[in-house]
């Protein structure tokens, strides 16, 4: 049943430069920096165009690019005038015919630019219909949906593009031509429709409406390419196809009409519309030759369907049912089950190409509606605002719903309006509930207060105590201030915290008694149980109205509902009326619209006339309510005697007014109290944290003065056993040189050298002995006399304490000075800062030998000054030993100048200071020289650097 269906060629155009003189249009009547913005889209609309006139691509493809051409040439219509004026956009377009490609056309309009982009669009769905197979049943969906979009783009070219343009207008795009394609396209539509119902088996009567309705559509076609111009414009083989198709489709239809009062045992009247179909066939043979195989190949098997049934509907009547066959029937009824689709993407209203470019008069034009559009809005805000107060304000003033609610029982509207707003606050943060936390919160604070106060009071006596101690112990070396004299204010602070707390405490009882009082008349403040004590609005025995107070009720109460409804679909129509407002943007449309905007602003206009009809329909009614609601009211309160029974409420109301000044007095003093604890426990903290970093303090400080003592001690030990060491070896070289030479010398390695600590080397007698003269300096006892004055005479045995040598410049040139140990005790014996033995002559403390021998300080690698390097903790100094001039670094500090040896006193090294290497007070390292009550203890100064500390001459003193 597949047959031959017509497509529509698209036209053809030449290439267009469209960049150039728009650009040229905007930079001239706009600016040069609007033009810069629309470059982008003038390069797009080019490239738009080159692809519709290309052709190329799949049909999907350029119906895309057709279709956003379309609505770009919509907002150029607005904005560009294209005209062969100066003054105006210069620039023609040129397209030939469809159908007689020789005929050239060229126009200075977009209107003609615009009616062909509209008829290759509906070229190209003619021709995507074409290509479906309509074999399957999605295929020949599809083709019916292209052809009625087809029908709606030539429908759109004839109604607003083709009557645009200008004279001698091209017949292919004029509206005769369009309104005869979009009845082609319809009939296409409509005959792929009966396919499919065919493929599907309805029933007759429907076939053959459908197939009369082809038949109708041909018909209008083949009426408007009778007609001029058309009739001079396309060639015969179109006239021949749309004639054979409607005389084929009549045909079908008498057919289909015959089958059905075949089924409905009528054979008289199915001869006689078979004989129609005959008529019709036969008209369709004459004009076969015209047409392509598949029609009269379509005619055929039409002809032998037809005249088989006519010889069974005729061997039937003839044998059983003997009807007459009528002359003439009823014609058969078209459907049209195929209706032109509205192309819905020709809108360019949301396009936002050229959004710079706005003339003067769309500018006004917008200005002008939206005016409009806001005097609208603001006359029906208007009008829903005074309804909404009209309605408020009366109800107040009727004291609705109020007045019903108080023949609830238990209901609150009898409660004054200031009781009632107390009485829900009081319920929501309580009640008594609310006194109980509060009492809890104080009992608790003042717990933790107390435990604070007691937390200072124990730190500050675990102080006291340890300073106590120590003082016991230490005695007078013990000279810091004692803890008494300095934490006095801080046990002043804590006593007077703890007199507050016993006030407080007091204050506290009070409040609780006052709560266990009257804990059950604080229980009793709530809007249920005041609403109890109130009286209570009843109907009256006799009725003495005209309506009964049910009745009234009823009426009041159902108004009230009415109310309520009418406010809710005012706020309903108040956020309507904004979104509309607020979406309501026809700048789009405006620039997409050619003529007046006049029209526009009219049917634009008319999407606010259903809110303004609902707006008038709701003030209305509301005022129609209030009417009836102020009758209902006026009788209700004579009915009940509604102010009667007002004024004995307000009088029951005194009694819990007093009951509820009682709550807020008790609840105001707990919440003073609960401040006056919060900012105690400031207070307490604060003392804490301060007397925490006294007792810190303290503790450093007594760590300080621990270490100083311990180091003085430790200086002086060591300063008595080098002084005997000195005096030792000051014998021995005396000795030597009494016996009129140097000590014999086992070999060259052995050879002795003056110890580095002498200072300068001894200069030579004019006998050949050496002089010392240094010798008269010396303290008694010395030199010694005896054999063990010799060097010999010293046992070579490993010393226990090895002494520092200046390093040897050779290895057989060291010399090795030795000591005999310091003699060991038996008793026990303690370092002197814990209180045990002084030390003795000899240096070091009696009985109390150091743990470790000195090191080789001489070997010790050299460190530049400023090293992070913690000096030995006998140097008393914090410095770094810093080396001789001869390179070898002293034991006991940073040498100052070379030194006078041996010591001028007589009572040894070290008895004689400058003023300057006096005791100073000690200052503890966080001290910055501000008065400081904690530190008052006093420490051994370090060694000032301007003392020149012993052995300090240079090593090249010695021969």
């Amino acid at each position: 049943m597949v047959n031959m269906l017509l497509g529509v060629h698209c036209k053809k155009s030449d290439k267009v430069d469209l960049r150039t003189p728009l650009w040229n249009y905007i930079s001239r009547t706009y600016s040069h920096s609007q033009a810069q913005e629309a470059a982008e889209d003038l390069t797009t609309v080019q490239a738009e165009r080159d692809e519709v006139v290309s052709l190329t691509g799949s049909y999907q493809a350029q119906l895309n690019c057709a279709k956003k051409y379309f609505r770009a040439l919509s907002m150029m219509e607005s904005r560009f005038p294209i005209s062969k004026d100066d003054h105006y956009v210069s620039m023609s377009f040129t397209w030939y015919d469809a159908f007689r490609p020789t005929k050239r056309s060229e126009h200075y309009s977009i209107h003609f630019e615009k009616a062909c982009v509209l008829f290759n669009i509906g070229a190209v769905l003619t021709q995507q219909g074409l290509g479906c197979n309509r074999e399957t049943e999605t295929g020949v969906k599809q083709a019916a949906q292209n052809f009625r979009e087809a029908a709606g783009v030539f429908g759109l070219m004839r109604d607003t593009a083709a009557l645009r343009v200008e004279h001698p207008r091209p017949v292919d795009i004029s509206p005769e031509c369009a309104g005869m394609l979009e009845r082609l396209c319809l009939a296409q539509a409509q005959e792929c429709i009966y396919e499919k119902f065919c493929t599907d088996r309805k029933d007759s009567k429907t076939l053959a409406k459908l197939a009369k309705q082809v038949n109708l559509y041909y018909g209008e076609v083949l009426r408007h390419l009778s007609l001029p111009p058309l009739n001079a414009h396309f060639d015969k083989s179109w006239t021949a196809h749309v004639s054979v198709k409607a005389l084929l489709y009549d045909a079908e239809a008498w057919i289909q009409q015959g089958a059905y009062h075949n089924k409905e045992t009528e054979c008289n009247i199915q001869l006689a519309c078979l004989k129609e179909a005959q008529k019709q066939l036969a008209a369709g043979r004459r004009e076969i030759k015209q047409v392509g195989k598949d029609l009269a190949d379509h005619l055929k098997r039409l002809e032998d369907w037809c005249a088989k049934d006519y010889a069974s509907a005729e061997k039937d009547n003839n044998s059983v049912y003997l009807q007459r066959v009528p002359q003439t029937v009823d014609p058969v009824q078209g459907l049209a089950m195929a209706r032109g689709i509205q192309p819905d993407w020709s809108d360019a209203a949301g396009e936002a190409m050229f959004a710079s470019v706005i003339p003067d008069s769309s500018a006004k034009a917008l200005s002008k509606y939206t005016s409009a559009v806001d005097t609208i809005i603001r006359e029906q805000l208007d009008s829903l605002t005074h309804a909404s107060d009209e309605a408020r304000f009366k109800l107040r003033s009727w004291e609705l719903p109020d007045c019903l609610q108080a023949l609830e029982a238990g209901s609150s509207a009898a409660l004054p309006e200031a009781l009632r707003k107390e009485l829900e606050d009081l319920e929501d943060h309580g009640g008594v509930r609310h006194l109980t936390d509060l009492a809890a919160q104080i009992r608790d604070l003042r717990k933790v207060a107390q435990e604070e106060l007691a937390s200072v009071t124990a730190d500050l006596d675990r102080e006291a105590k340890e300073d106590g101690d120590l003082r016991d112990k230490f005695s007078s070396r013990w000279t810091r201030a004692s803890s008494a004299a300095l934490t006095s204010h801080l046990r002043e602070k804590v006593a007077g915290y703890e007199a507050n707390l016993k006030a407080a405490g007091d204050s506290d009882k009070r409040l609780e008694a006052r709560l266990t009082e009257h804990s059950r008349t604080f229980s009793s403040l709530s809007i249920q149980s005041a609403a109890a004590q109130l009286p209570r609005l009843q109907a009256p025995m006799v009725v003495t109205g005209d309506l009964e107070p049910a009745v009234v009720v009823a009426d009041l109460r159902k108004g009230l509902e009415a109310i309520s409804k009418l406010s809710a679909e005012r706020a309903s129509l108040e956020e309507g009326l904004k979104q509309e407002k607020s979406k309501d943007n026809i700048l789009p449309k405006l620039m997409a619209c050619s003529g007046s905007p006049d029209s526009l602003f009219d049917q634009e206009l008319k999407k606010y006339e259903p809110l303004k009809a609902k707006v008038a329909e709701n003030v209305q009614r509301q005022h129609g309510l209030l009417v009836d609601i102020q009758k209902n009211q006026a009788a209700y309160r004579q009915a009940f005697g509604y102010d009667q029974w007002k004024q004995a409420c307000d009088a029951a109301a005194g009694g819990i007014r007093g009951k509820m000044g009682l709550y807020i007095e008790v609840r105001d003093n707990m919440s003073e109290g609960l401040r006056f604890y919060m900012s105690l426990q400031e207070a307490i903290q604060a003392l804490q944290q301060q007397s925490g970093d006294f007792v810190l303090t303290r503790k450093l400080e007594s760590e300080e003065l621990m270490d100083a003592m311990r180091r003085a001690s430790s200086d002086e030990a060591r300063r008595q056993s080098e002084a005997a060491a000195r005096q030792r070896a000051q014998a021995s070289f005396a000795d030597m040189n009494l016996g009129g030479g140097r000590p014999p010398q086992a070999s060259h390695a052995s050879q002795a050298y003056p110890p580095p600590y002498l200072g300068a080397s001894p200069a030579p007698s004019p006998g050949g002995t050496p002089s010392y003269s240094a010798m008269a300096q010396n303290p008694p006892g010395y030199p010694p006399t005896g054999p063990a004055a010799r060097p010999s005479a010293y046992p070579p045995q490993q010393p226990s304490y090895q002494y520092p040598a200046y390093p040897p410049t050779s290895a057989h040139s060291q010399p090795q000075y030795s000591a005999t140990p310091p003699t060991q005790s038996s008793t026990p014996s303690y370092p002197p800062w814990a209180g045990g033995q002084a030390a003795t002559p000899g240096g070091a403390p009696q009985g109390y030998p150091p743990q470790q021998p000195p090191q080789n300080y001489w070997q010790q690698p050299q460190r530049p000054p400023g090293s992070s390097q913690q000096p030995p903790p006998y140097m008393g100094g914090g410095q770094q030993p810093a080396p001789h001039s001869g390179g070898a670094p002293s034991p006991y500090g940073p040498p100052q100048g070379a030194g006078a040896w041996p010591p001028t006193s007589q009572s040894g090294y070290g008895q004689q200071q400058s003023a300057s290497q006096q005791q100073q007070p000690y200052r503890p390292p966080w001290d910055t020289g501000s008065s400081n009550p904690f530190t008052t203890s006093s420490n051994p100064p370090a060694y000032p650097s301007s003392q020149p500390y012993p052995g300090s001459g240079p090593p090249n003193q010695w021969g």
